[in-house]
């Protein structure tokens, strides 16, 4: 993703989110459940990049983070993450 204008910008726009978002799973009463399906997104991310299908890997990405922000109530509007 890195190597992309958009996969550049996207790993800016984790920086900033993903302190909220762990702060708020860590909050959960069941974080476990909720790290172990992000970890099985990231490990589905990275069959993808293995498989050079990093534009459908951003899409598994953006979706994960938009379901993430929307269960904890984390506007996406702060970030940049959706205003392509």
């Amino acid at each position: 993703m890195s190597s992309r204008e958009d996969g550049r910008s996207l790993i800016s726009e984790y920086y900033k989110i993903a302190p909220h978002i762990v702060k708020a799973v860590d909050k959960d009463n069941h974080p476990e459940q909720v790290y172990e399906m992000i970890k099985n997104i990231i490990d589905q991310c990275l069959y993808l990049i293995k498989n050079d299908e990093n534009l459908e890997c951003m899409n598994v990405y953006k979706t994960m983070v938009a379901d993430l922000a929307s269960k904890y109530n984390i506007m996406l509007e702060d970030y940049n993450l959706y205003h392509r």
